[in-house]
């Protein structure tokens, strides 16, 4: 397992829920309508940009700086081991009702003034998100909560990989696109280097909602074969 992992629960301990079956419905849901439906020339950039004072980077310190003290794994970080003010906790938790009933993405600036070293970084990412999400999921194959996008094209290659390709995570290239399925409802990047101008990778959002009804008007079959219980993932491994 990845250094960088916090969570040892396999993909279907972290999601899947009791109460869960596998069934297909009679009919396709209606078109939705929300703020949750959006494309790009309506996403205003001050509906989803958060940003964190100097005082609330402090207060963030501080919380690291007792989860550190406290010498707990990373698994253990929570809103109990990671105490912060009640303000920003209800400003969090504002940043996490608008990824659930708003648009769907959120922006968190000013962290960077914190100057974190790599594992205070890690301790801070994961403590915050837990007053945004607090369930962590886990990476299908890896079995990881977080791990590291970066470029390892000129890093040493260990003996036991010698053979085993880089992810396209780790090389300067586009990734194809594809289904990050088993890590939950919300997915969260923290960019601590970007690679300076024209150097840095691009991220693109979209509105699922937004997908679904354009698929419900003009594709709606894609949407019942993607409904059956019994549709083939493409998998690496069968």
């Amino acid at each position: 397992m990845s250094v960088h992992s916090l969570s040892p629960r396999s993909s279907s301990e972290s999601l899947q829920s009791s109460s869960s079956t596998a069934s297909v419905p009679d009919k396709l849901a209606p078109a939705v309508t929300g703020r949750m439906v959006w494309s790009g020339t309506e996403l205003n950039p001050d509906q989803y940009i958060v940003k964190l004072s100097r005082f609330e980077v402090d207060e963030i310190r501080a919380a690291v700086v007792g989860f550190k003290l406290q010498r707990l794994p990373r698994s253990a970080i929570s809103r109990r081991t990671f105490p912060l003010s009640r303000e920003l906790a209800r400003k969090l938790s504002a940043v996490s009702k608008e990824l659930h009933e708003g648009p769907g993405v959120a922006v968190l600036r000013g962290l960077e003034a914190a100057r974190f070293n790599d594992e205070e970084a890690v301790i801070a990412f994961a403590g915050v998100c837990s007053y945004v999400a607090a369930q962590r999921a886990t990476d299908s194959y890896a079995n990881q909560t977080l791990s590291h996008v970066r470029d390892a094209t000129k890093e040493s290659v260990p003996v036991w990989a010698k053979d085993i390709g880089l992810a396209g995570s780790k090389i300067t290239a586009a990734m194809d696109f594809h289904s990050d399925r088993f890590s939950g409802d919300i997915l969260a990047l923290h960019v601590r280097n970007d690679g300076g101008a024209g150097s840095g990778g691009s991220q693109y959002v979209a509105s699922f909602w937004k997908i679904y009804n354009e698929l419900l008007r003009t594709e709606p079959e894609v949407l019942e074969t993607m409904a059956e219980a019994d549709w083939p993932f493409e998998l690496k491994q069968k």
